[in-house]
Formats: C-alpha cells, sequence, structure tokens
C-alpha cells in the first residue's frame, strides 16, 4: 500500500508541475501494481487518467475522434482483471463526463 500511496502523491506533483505525462505515468503504475484488493488510491488515480486524457484532448495532443478510445482503453493491459472490472464499472459518472466532452455537449 504504501508504494502505490507513493505512486499516486508522485503523480499529483507532476499534475501540479503541469507534467501531464510524468503523471500518467505514474497513475498507470498504481493501477498496474499487482494487487488482488482494490484500494481508494486506484479508483482516485483512474479518475485522474480520465481527467488527463481529457485535458490532452483538449490540448490537441489526442484527436477528439478518438478521445472515447483513449478513455475506453486507459487502464494498463497488466491490471489485475477483478480491479478493471471494478474500476470500470465502478465510476460510470467520469465515463458519462469523458462521453459528454467527446460529442461536446
Amino acid at each position: 500500500m504504501d508504494i502505490i500511496s507513493y505512486l499516486y502523491y508522485k503523480g499529483l506533483i507532476y499534475v501540479g508541475l503541469k507534467r501531464y505525462d510524468e503523471a500518467i505515468e505514474q497513475f498507470n503504475l498504481v493501477l498496474s501494481f499487482p494487487t488482488q484488493v482494490a484500494h481508494k488510491v486506484h479508483g482516485e488515480s483512474y479518475k485522474k487518467l480520465i481527467l488527463l486524457t481529457l485535458l490532452k484532448v483538449a490540448q490537441g495532443e489526442i484527436p477528439l475522434v478518438k478521445c472515447m478510445e483513449s478513455v475506453n482503453h486507459i487502464i494498463p493491459k497488466n491490471t489485475f482483471h477483478l480491479l478493471k472490472h471494478k474500476l470500470e464499472h465502478g465510476f460510470p459518472m467520469y465515463l458519462s463526463f469523458a462521453e459528454a466532452f467527446s460529442k461536446r455537449d
């Protein structure tokens, strides 16, 4: 738990420094760290990844047409399958927000 907390806070510091790519890397490390238990840090990292992806779309680094594709594939491939399932189904508001953002609603 100490390692994933460290990575999470490191990601927050990178966000504060506007070093978004490095922040995304840290949040990805939190989600890909081997665990069988979902902690609050995992959910917070997932939400931050969605928001950072939308920020990259707004800045033009990711095309708008690939916005939802990027959000839907945001969880690293080596994430434990039960954690992945909890993340994908545990934050429908963030996914709805991303969808509205991609449609410019």
